[in-house]
């Protein structure tokens, strides 16, 4: 399946036979574009539920800033943390506000492009920036918001590292992927358990215990880093768990160069 965004051609992923499964739940794929342009499909038994949400740092001759993109709306969610409006301005047709919080001792701030489809976030702590700084490190991004997902489309020496995206699926906990290429040391030295599209390890290392851990799953492309949840949310099941982790396949297809 070719990238209508890019061109670049997505992994398939061809349905497995139809089975029963432990946990009732039928077999999905979902399909994100990371901020960097690359695509990444999820597919296993489980409830998948599509909605990404992005971290990833962005480095440029202005600033060094972590960054987070998610679903139209969370930005909203996330203001309420930032009572108090510092400035705003209207970017290329959208709102882009700056708030700030915390305490007198500890002040946060937060800064975020409403889009149609995603919001764009970073926030820090100390006092907030000039908004000034913030538009100029917009045109550096030169964020294109679509449908598949917001993609920084960066100029100059500016550069995006350290992407990784999460969703929640249901009856397991939060899943969050990461390329092969960055993320070595998540996967253990030891050999891990060979499952359908790589390989199984479980941690509960800086866990105490009764308070879950995480499954790492490494396939070619990519590390899963799934959170046992466990014991903790009232959804979270033996059969969900095993269901997912059995089937999951994740393949991240590298950004266009």
């Amino acid at each position: 399946m070719r990238d209508r965004m890019s061109g670049a051609v997505a992994p398939e992923h061809a349905p497995p036979p139809v089975q029963p499964t432990r946990s009732g739940r039928a077999w999905r794929r979902q399909t994100g574009r990371a901020p960097d342009g690359a695509v990444v499909a999820v597919s296993g038994v489980g409830a998948l539920s599509g909605d990404w949400f992005w971290s990833l740092r962005a480095t440029s001759p202005r600033a060094s800033v972590g960054l987070t993109v998610g679903a139209a709306g969370y930005l909203g969610l996330r203001a309420a943390e930032f009572p108090t409006p510092v400035e705003a301005v209207t970017y290329r047709g959208r709102e882009l506000a700056l708030r700030s919080g915390g305490t007198a001792a500890e002040p946060r701030w937060l800064a975020g492009l409403r889009g149609a489809r995603h919001d764009l976030m970073c926030a820090g702590p100390g006092a907030p920036p000039r908004l000034a700084d913030l538009v100029a490190l917009l045109a550096d991004l030169d964020p294109a918001d679509a449908p598949g997902g917001l993609v920084l489309r960066t100029r100059g020496d500016t550069r995006l590292w350290g992407v990784c995206g999460r969703q929640y699926v249901a009856g397991v906990g939060t899943l969050t992927v990461y390329p092969r290429a960055e993320a070595a040391g998540l996967v253990p030295a030891t050999p891990g358990k060979a499952v359908a599209h790589g390989r199984l390890w479980t941690t509960t290392a800086g866990f105490a215990p009764g308070t879950g851990g995480y499954f790492v799953h490494a396939g070619p492309t990519a590390v899963a880093m799934v959170r046992d949840e466990r014991g903790i949310e009232a959804d979270a099941s033996d059969a969900s768990v095993a269901d997912l982790l059995e089937s999951l396949r994740v393949d991240w297809a590298g950004a266009p160069s």
